[in-house]
């Protein structure tokens, strides 16, 4: 059941509703606002990322690195390079003559060996031949060290060499002339000989370059070439002096003379002398069979 309401109520609820009334049908002034208390707003400042030096670190952990950004690279003018041509030098002592070219090929081949200790060791074997060399030699009246060069060249100084061709033996002895075979046979009494057989080979050898410097006038530079080539390459056949032959054919007398001088220097001095300047005047002062004298220097 709902309450009735008494009179008293009812009418305390009527002057409160007229009061009402007439406050809301009355005109807002300054006298009847309403107080309202105005609170201050707390001020938020924004926080800035901090480096990573000043930022507090964990034990362990290590700080964010900070990423900078890229510098700017300042443009750089492309420079091309231009050829200029270069002005030969002019030289005082005036142009080389053929034996002067040739010499400095000698001379070059010298250095090569002097450098290199293969040289030494090919040296060392030699020497276990020297009387045989000594005696063929003199028999061909031929410098006995031409004779050391030239095994040096062909085999270094290893008895049992053997090429691709079938050269054998000390001197690479490939094509014997028949005069030359039987003359040797004859001076040694052997019936048979043995190109393995180091004395059989250095006599055969020296009596073929002999009977080579023979056909050509006595000019030992174009007797080496036969050896090297053939006597009846067309080169060879063509050439009337050594210098008209191209450079290809001058390889090998230059190295054959040029360990031939490699041997003459450590004999006289004591060692192989560096080919300096200081020791220059000292090495081209030794004669070599087959190279003339030089009128002017030579470079070095």
């Amino acid at each position: 059941m709902v309450p009735k309401a008494s009179a008293n109520t009812v009418a305390s609820n009527d002057v409160s509703l007229e009061a009402e009334s007439e406050n809301a049908s009355a005109p807002l002034n300054d006298s009847n606002l309403p107080t309202v208390e105005v609170v201050p707003l707390p001020t938020v400042r924004p926080t800035l990322p901090q480096p990573a030096a000043l930022l507090p670190t964990v034990s362990g952990a290590k700080a964010p690195a900070i990423k900078e950004k890229p510098k700017a690279v300042p443009a750089v003018a492309l420079v091309v390079p231009v050829r200029v041509k270069k002005t030969p030098v002019p030289d005082d002592s005036g142009q080389l003559t053929d034996d002067q070219v040739f010499a400095n090929r000698v001379y070059k081949e010298y250095a090569h060996y002097q450098s290199h200790r293969h040289s030494y060791v090919v040296y060392s074997r030699i020497k276990a031949y020297n009387e045989t060399i000594q005696l063929a030699a003199q028999t061909h009246q031929v410098d006995p060290d031409l004779l050391k060069g030239l095994i040096a060249v062909e085999s270094a100084g290893l008895p049992n060499a053997r090429s691709r061709a079938n050269a054998k033996g000390l001197t690479q002895i490939l094509s014997i002339p028949k005069d030359c075979y039987s003359w040797v046979k004859e001076h040694l009494k052997i019936k048979t000989l043995d190109l393995y057989d180091p004395q059989h080979n250095i006599w055969l050898g020296m009596k073929t370059l002999h009977s080579y410097t023979k056909e050509k006038n006595d000019d030992l530079l174009l007797g080496l070439v036969s050896y090297n080539f053939g006597p009846y390459h067309r080169g060879v056949l063509r050439a009337k002096t050594f210098n008209c032959l191209g450079s290809r054919y001058k390889s090998y007398p230059s190295k054959v003379l040029g360990y031939a001088l490699f041997v003459k220097v450590i004999e006289t001095y004591g060692e192989a002398l560096p080919y300096n300047r200081e020791n220059k005047i000292k090495i081209e002062a030794i004669t070599l069979p087959g190279l003339p004298k030089l009128r002017k220097e030579t470079s070095i």
